[in-house]
C-alpha cells in the first residue's frame, strides 16, 4: 500500500493501533497521543476523509487475505441457525457416541460450540453443546432484514407547528408594517 499524501506517521500508527480492537480513544493513546485529549483526537481522526479511507483500505485488505466476505459470514451464521444434531451424534441402544470428525462436514463442525468427554467409572459422558441456535437465527433474520431494529422517535410536530405558526405571524407582522407605511 502506498504512503497516503498529508498522513503522517504519528496518524498512521493510529490507524494500526485502531484496526486491533476498533477503539478509537485507546488506539490513540497507543498511537502517543495525550490521554487526556485521545477521545477528542481520535473523533477528529475518525472523521478525516483521508485517514477513513486508509482504515477502509486496510480492513478490506485483511477481509481479503483472511477470506472473510459478506457470503461467507452469512454461511456460517446460517450453518449455526440450522444446526442438527444428527448429523454429528449417533444415539444406538440410548448411548451417544460423536461421529468421526472426517464425516462431519465442515459446515457441520462450524455449529459446535464444545464437546466435553468425561470419563466416569460406568464409562465416559460425552456433551456435545451447539452454537446458540436462536441467537444465529435472530442475527440471520437481522442481516436478511426481517427484523427492523424499533427506532424511539421524539414526536417533534408540536414544535414544528409552532414554529410554522410563528413564521406566519412574522410575515404578517411584516405585511403590516409595509402597509401601514
Amino acid at each position: 500500500m502506498g504512503r497516503k499524501k498529508g498522513i503522517t506517521d504519528k496518524q498512521r500508527r493510529f490507524v494500526q493501533e485502531y484496526l486491533v480492537d476498533h477503539n478509537g480513544t485507546a488506539a490513540a493513546i497507543r498511537a502517543g497521543y495525550s490521554p487526556r485529549s485521545a477521545k477528542d483526537i481520535a473523533y477528529e481522526l475518525l472523521h478525516n476523509p483521508d485517514i477513513r479511507e486508509l482504515i477502509d483500505l486496510r480492513e478490506a485488505w485483511i477481509s481479503a487475505r483472511v477470506g472473510i466476505s459478506p457470503e461467507r459470514t452469512k454461511q456460517k451464521i446460517a450453518c449455526g441457525a440450522y444446526a442438527n444434531i444428527r448429523n454429528i451424534v449417533d444415539v444406538k441402544d440410548g448411548v451417544l457416541t460423536v461421529k468421526n470428525m472426517e464425516d462431519i462436514s465442515e459446515l457441520d463442525s462450524a455449529s459446535i460450540q464444545e464437546i466435553m468427554v468425561t470419563p466416569t467409572k460406568q464409562g465416559n459422558v460425552i456433551k456435545v453443546k451447539l452454537v446458540d441456535q436462536k441467537g444465529m437465527l435472530d442475527l440471520l433474520c437481522k442481516i436478511d432484514g426481517m427484523y427492523t431494529d424499533r427506532l424511539e422517535v421524539k414526536d417533534t410536530t408540536d414544535r414544528a407547528l409552532n414554529m410554522k405558526k410563528a413564521r406566519e405571524r412574522v410575515r404578517n407582522a411584516q405585511s403590516a408594517r409595509s402597509t401601514d407605511q
